[in-house]
């Protein structure tokens, strides 16, 4: 399988859908059900001539395992620009 190659611009809408992703998961309110419920309806009812792969990768953004990301943020990882 090969990657699907981003453009800069998708990349930070990438990251920009992480971002708010994290933050609604800092929330004491937040119920991971509900995120994978919506998350999975776009999912399961995309087009079928889309590409899957290249499809789910913002919703992966959303509602995928960002745990590696959130580890790196608690040990101060980007938390100066580059």
């Amino acid at each position: 399988m090969s990657k699907t190659q981003l453009s800069s611009f998708e990349a930070g809408v990438m990251s920009a859908l992480g971002a708010i992703s994290l933050y609604l998961r800092s929330r004491p309110d937040y119920d991971p059900a509900e995120l994978t419920k919506y998350v999975d309806f776009f999912k399961n009812t995309r087009q079928p001539d889309a590409e899957s792969e290249a499809f789910n990768l913002p919703l992966d953004a959303v509602g995928g395992d960002l745990s590696n990301v959130q580890d790196a943020i608690k040990k101060g990882v980007g938390a100066k620009p580059l």
